[in-house]
């Protein structure tokens, strides 16, 4: 759970505390920002035209970890991986659950290709999030996700585009194979559309609360 001192230090959440409980604006099963308050987080900072980078980090296969193991050891493997991408981004963001085995990191450090290419190749190696095994209920499982990545204002300057960006690298990546991370170029991806058998994009899949 983010501290209280560690949320002040965006305008955003320095307002929202002083009519909410730091309790309610932590999703329960991770001890990640809770969906409502990270999609307004992100608003907030579009409103202040802070730049800033939005990686969505989807678990691969994460169905049949419940369908095999059972929920509750699939629930320990959400906690052991938010725990995890807490620890990763630490100082240079917040990281929220958006849903599911869904996250998202607003990333403060790079907005640059080259920046975010370090950045998530770290992710994946030495920073110790994925590509490892992770004892879960006495259970060794082997992690690994996949990552959409598009920055503001670089790729999109509204909330909708950005999201759709970050969608749409998402899916290339699962259309590779998963266990990939694809950064937003508009020469490789301003034509690519979700394939048809992902009915709903994610952002589309969650309903959100905006004020």
């Amino acid at each position: 759970m983010y501290s209280v001192d560690h949320l002040s230090r965006y305008p955003f959440f320095r307002d929202a505390l002083q009519n909410t409980s730091p309790n309610v604006m932590h999703d329960v099963l991770t001890g990640l920002i809770a969906r409502p308050y990270i999609l307004r987080f992100i608003q907030s900072l579009i409103a202040e035209q802070t730049p800033f980078s939005l990686i969505i980090v989807d678990l691969d296969n994460f169905k049949n970890i419940n369908d095999n193991y059972g929920h509750r050891t699939g629930d320990a493997m959400l906690g052991c991986v938010a725990a995890d991408l807490a620890r990763f981004v630490g100082e240079d963001g917040i990281v929220g659950r958006f849903g599911g085995d869904e996250f998202l990191i607003v990333y403060f450090g790079s907005t640059a290709y080259d920046g975010l290419h370090d950045y998530l190749d770290r992710l994946y190696g030495e920073g110790g999030v994925f590509r490892k095994n992770v004892l879960v209920s006495g259970r060794s499982i082997f992690s690994t996700a996949t990552v959409g990545c598009a920055a503001y204002p670089r790729d999109a300057d509204s909330f909708d585009g950005l999201f759709a960006l970050s969608d749409k690298t998402l899916y290339r990546g699962k259309s590779k194979g998963r266990n990939c991370f694809i950064i937003y170029v508009p020469e490789k991806h301003a034509h690519l559309e979700i394939p048809k058998l992902a009915q709903r994009s994610l952002y589309d899949a969650f309903a959100f609360m905006a004020e």
